[in-house]
């Protein structure tokens, strides 16, 4: 099954290195933050009641190479994808049916992705929101 992927309009950065700096997860507030570093900018993006994250290097991104996706919307420096089709979803049927019939966070919650050069953050959680940071204290 091919992933089918659409641009999160949120974060768009320049091209360039991006580097996944920090993944944390809060289980009391159910969030997840992944702090993110383009050149000298810094981006904090949170992702909301989350369900499920993973966090996956070249080995282990299959479902997310060029060869096996496809953009049903893309913006060029987009950062955040959403996934409408295949990737964790379409391994695993118990995912998928929980965030097509709204069992987990009453059906506000979809399966996002997050790529870097080297690593990738594949979560399903309620929409992101991200701040751009101004230093590491903000961590």
């Amino acid at each position: 099954m091919k992933t089918i992927l659409i641009s999160h309009p949120t974060l768009i950065v320049p091209e360039g290195y991006l580097e996944i700096t920090d993944i944390t997860y809060s289980s009391s507030k159910r969030e997840c933050h992944l702090a993110l570093c383009h050149g000298e900018r810094n981006y904090l993006i949170v992702f909301p009641d989350t369900v499920a994250f993973r966090v996956m290097d070249e080995r282990e991104m299959g479902e997310f190479w060029s060869c096996n996706i496809e953009y049903a919307s893309f913006t060029q420096g987009s950062v955040i994808f959403q996934v409408e089709a295949g990737g964790w979803r379409g391994q695993d049927s118990h995912l998928d049916n929980g965030i097509q019939h709204g069992y987990f966070g009453n059906g506000k919650v979809a399966e996002y992705v997050v790529t870097s050069h080297y690593e990738c953050l594949n979560i399903i959680s309620a929409s992101p929101t991200f701040n751009e940071i101004t230093s590491d204290a903000n961590l």
